[in-house]
């Protein structure tokens, strides 16, 4: 398949109404502050998309506007999570709840604590059985902190796994896919699920993601 589809975005966010968090029960841990991205200025990006196994789709580390949907974006594919809670009321996972849902500024959102070496929650998609493809996973503007990492599994049931994506920095549209040396996204094919859980080694932070297929992950392939 050929040709190109170019989305030109303008994001302005001066601000952003905080989100009320009630009397959710955080693992009995103290917040460490309320995590929201910085507010962007009229970010002005391009997000090209070549329908080649995705040449030109933003990378990782670089966001798109987050007001613009996946099919908005036109991603041939629109996948939405699966959450799991792997353990409740123990003393790797303390309390009944593992994850929580909230709002960023433009979806609804559901978001948990990075958990050090212990899964307490684990996030599916299951993507559309297809040759060359790349994947891109919505960051929200709030709760989403840590580095996520995920695994995805072919269909001869091998594990292989993305590069983490660091939340931090971000929001929006972000590929997960590896970029080789020639400057382009490494497109994979056959992938029966991607998931990622809260056990990514690190304490104290959030990670986020959107709650709908529509800010859940783009599916590219050609």
């Amino acid at each position: 398949m050929t040709g190109s589809l170019n989305v030109f975005l303008t994001e302005t966010r001066d601000s952003v109404p905080a989100e009320t968090e009630g009397s959710l029960q955080l693992r009995n841990r103290r917040i460490q502050g309320y995590l929201r991205k910085p507010a962007r200025l009229t970010t002005t990006l391009l997000v090209g998309m070549a329908l080649v196994f995705g040449v030109g789709i933003t990378t990782q580390g670089t966001a798109s506007a987050a007001i613009v949907t996946c099919s908005g974006v036109g991603f041939q594919h629109c996948l939405q999570p699966n959450i799991t809670t792997l353990a409740r009321n123990t003393t790797t996972c303390p309390g009944s709840n593992q994850w929580f849902t909230g709002t960023d500024s433009s979806t609804n959102i559901g978001w948990t604590w990075a958990n050090g070496g212990n899964a307490c929650v684990r996030v599916d998609y299951y993507p559309v059985l297809a040759s060359n493809c790349t994947y891109t996973f919505y960051v929200p503007d709030n709760h989403a902190s840590a580095n996520i990492i995920f695994g995805y599994w072919t269909s001869d049931g091998v594990k292989h796994y993305f590069p983490a994506l660091n939340e931090n920095p971000t929001s929006g549209w972000n590929t997960l896919n590896a970029v080789g040396s020639n400057g382009f996204l490494i497109p994979v094919s056959n992938v029966t699920r991607i998931s990622f859980q809260d056990n990514d080694g690190q304490t104290g932070i959030q990670m986020a993601w959107g709650m709908s297929a529509n800010y859940g992950i783009g599916q590219q392939c050609g």
